[in-house]
């Protein structure tokens, strides 16, 4: 009966990608939280081992995914608090890197909110 479950909790594990608009409702959802003075940046969805740098770190992608720059003070020069979420494609899972400065060496463009439900 163990065995069973085990092989049904695996394939609930093994749900399908998330999608680029999930990925985006989840940042702003978990990231923003409805500070309107913070900007959202993303990339395209960039593969697993894709070289990734800001002015002073350097990493590399953890699995397929998209790098999303919060910045928290976008009226600020650089050199201030900002955050690079990491979403993977698979699950939704995140990994945060604390910056100051944005992301070199990739592609990525200004995002608005998801759309809020109709209730």
């Amino acid at each position: 009966m163990f065995d069973n479950f085990k092989f049904f909790a695996s394939i609930i594990r093994t749900a399908l990608p998330i999608t680029e608009n999930q990925a985006i409702g989840l940042v702003f959802q978990q990231f923003v939280k409805g500070d309107s003075g913070k900007k959202v940046y993303m990339t395209d969805l960039l593969s697993a081992n894709s070289d990734v740098s800001s002015w002073r770190s350097s990493w590399s992608m953890p699995f397929d995914g998209w790098l999303f720059l919060v910045d928290n003070n976008p009226l600020a020069d650089w050199e201030h608090s900002c955050i690079h979420v990491l979403v993977n494609q698979d699950d939704g899972s995140t990994v945060v890197h604390n910056e100051g400065s944005p992301p070199k060496g990739v592609d990525y463009h200004e995002i608005s909110p998801p759309p809020q439900p109709v209730a």
